[in-house]
């Protein structure tokens, strides 16, 4: 299991738990300041799991999606209208969920495909250029 991203707030203890359990398997990156390292980490990767609860947009979903990675994320926040039907949405304070999601997506290879699938087209569908467009058009509509 790898683990990407910062120590957030309060969260000493599970950064202890995770250098701990280096032998069972599990590795934290603090931090990957190479934006090539990350695509390959989810090029390379069995899935995105993303048990976000509080997320302004999802980038790392559609990271994810964009470079054919299946996702299991939260069913709350934006992540279910960012990730649309091509995820699995979990209750993101359930373990049993996301681990259920987790197998499904490693033991299922049509749901794994159909993730994989729909992924691509989610990601072609957010795009710098449209956001761009789509915001221009907020602000002249009120101006």
């Amino acid at each position: 299991l790898l683990i990407v991203g910062r120590p957030g707030w309060r969260s000493e203890t599970t950064i202890a738990r995770l250098k701990a359990m280096r032998n069972e398997g599990v590795i934290w990156l603090n931090d990957l300041a190479d934006d090539g390292d990350m695509r390959a980490l989810y090029r390379q990767a069995e899935a995105l799991v993303f048990p976000s609860l509080h997320e302004g947009f999802g980038l790392p979903v559609l990271e994810a999606f964009a470079s054919g990675t299946p996702v299991v994320t939260s069913n709350v926040a934006s992540l279910p209208e960012v990730a649309g039907d091509a995820a699995l949405l979990v209750d993101p304070e359930n373990a049993g969920d996301i681990s259920s999601a987790m197998r499904n997506l490693v033991r299922s290879p049509g749901t794994r495909e159909q993730c994989v699938t729909r992924g691509l087209l989610r990601a072609r569908q957010f795009s710098l250029d449209r956001t761009a467009s789509e915001t221009a058009a907020v602000y002249r509509s009120v101006l």
